[in-house]
């Protein structure tokens, strides 16, 4: 897992670290989903579920910073949140879905995420909504 806290940190040096700087930091909000999602782990039948949908709430002035690192920030917190769901012997309802909401009542550097157990067939459909989002996907309405 440190290998990829590292890849993480690696993917946001040279031209994006100006765009972090004095702003939030991917491996917090990592740290963060991480922690959200051992704390809203469902325990049933022998079992753990870790939540599927993760809400990064961030402040509109970190917002219009990050908007065109949310594809790549997701997909690697994503992958980050799997890796560490099989290390602590906890399942999905499918691949995980993080995705970056503004909160106008934050401020800059402030963030916040939200974990929730949701079924797999309502994580695609925001996925696809989101994809739509980043102008990489169909619209999903259509």
């Amino acid at each position: 897992m440190s290998k990829m806290e590292d890849g993480l940190e690696g993917i946001f040096e040279g031209g994006a670290q100006a765009v972090f700087k004095q702003s939030l930091n991917p491996v917090q909000i990592t740290k963060r989903a991480v922690k959200e999602m051992n704390r809203n782990k469902l325990v049933g039948s022998g079992r753990q579920y870790a939540p599927t949908l993760y809400n990064v709430l961030v402040s509109p002035v970190d917002d219009k910073k990050l908007v065109g690192f949310y594809p790549t920030l997701a997909r690697e917190i994503e992958t980050y949140l799997t890796g560490r769901a099989q290390e602590n012997g906890m399942e999905m309802d499918g691949s995980p879905l993080v995705r970056f909401i503004v909160d106008d009542t934050l401020k800059k550097g402030k963030f916040d995420v939200i974990a929730e157990n949701v079924a797999s067939p309502i994580v695609k459909k925001l996925r696809a909504e989101e994809m739509f989002r980043y102008g990489l996907g169909p619209d999903p309405s259509s």
